[in-house]
């Protein structure tokens, strides 16, 4: 069960996987400037939905969500989004690396035209770096230090208050 605390953060444990449904009831439905946050999260779903995220949806197998979305604010500005993505192969890792590289360079175009602040990082924990390439091995501190910051940083607010970190579930590409 979700609930804010007095200072308008989730802060149930250090993180919740949440379903969509739960996650739009209780971030847009049941919370205040449900107009503004309907409005962000559709601009979310329709970059999820975009071209621009097809090489990348198979592989997405958690969201992060965060930012002043996740907090019980009357109106946050954006949101913010981490994909991590888990490379099963030599393959497709060397193809997602072009595909978050040309994603992180279009970030701030993203942010601009949308609200969204989009990030795609490697599911370091689950990725089984043996059967990738060398330069993903050699490359492998890097990985987990992005990985480490973005889940501590989603962990705490502007004040350094803990609070949970929200994540969504995916397969095949679909939001569960």
């Amino acid at each position: 069960m979700l609930s804010f605390d007095k200072k308008g953060l989730v802060n149930i444990g250090n993180k919740k996987v949440v379903s969509k449904n739960q996650f739009e009831n209780f971030f847009v439905k049941n919370n205040v400037g449900q107009e503004k946050r309907q409005h962000l999260l559709r601009n979310f779903y329709s970059l999820w939905g975009n071209d621009l995220l097809l090489p990348l949806k198979t592989y997405v197998s958690k969201i992060w969500m965060d930012g002043s979305f996740t907090k019980k604010f009357s109106k946050p500005e954006d949101i913010d989004v981490v994909l991590l993505v888990t490379p099963t192969n030599k393959r497709n890792e060397v193809n997602l690396r072009k595909q978050i590289s040309k994603l992180t360079d279009l970030r701030d175009g993203i942010l601009a035209t949308t609200n969204v602040h989009l990030i795609c990082i490697y599911d370091y924990p689950n990725i089984d770096i043996k059967s990738l390439s060398s330069d993903f091995y050699n490359s492998r501190n890097a990985t987990n230090e992005l990985y480490c910051y973005y889940e501590r940083f989603f962990s705490y607010d502007r004040d350094g208050n803990r609070k949970t970190l929200i994540e969504m579930s995916v397969k095949g590409g679909v939001i569960l």
